[in-house]
């Protein structure tokens, strides 16, 4: 019977410790911040030769690019185009923004 509350217990204690991470999982969109040098012509082109579709200027070299062929919303990161942004030597910073995570009930 020791055995039987050992694996509750253990059951338990790896549902309560693994069920925050799958509450709080990120859920990324299909939209990047991205920080480049250059002209708004540079950004637009370097955001078409990586199929994105430019979205807005933010302020100063930062910019919005979006990838319409990518689902709204996914809990994977598109780390393949992440890898080809990081090869840019005109950009600066990126980041694939994530949905906002708002708990409605304590």
């Amino acid at each position: 019977m020791e055995d039987g509350k050992a694996a509750i217990l253990c059951s338990f204690l790896l549902l309560f410790f693994s069920g925050t991470e799958i509450f709080s999982a990120d859920i990324y969109t299909n939209i990047w911040a991205v920080q480049v040098r250059g002209s708004l012509q540079e950004v637009k082109q370097l955001a078409l030769k990586h199929g994105f579709t430019y979205g807005r200027h933010l302020f100063e070299d930062y910019h919005i690019f979006k990838r319409s062929e990518l689902k709204n919303r996914s809990e994977k990161s598109a780390s393949e185009i992440d890898r080809k942004l990081d090869l840019e030597s005109k950009v600066e910073w990126f980041m694939q923004q994530k949905e906002k995570n708002i708990n409605c009930c304590p």
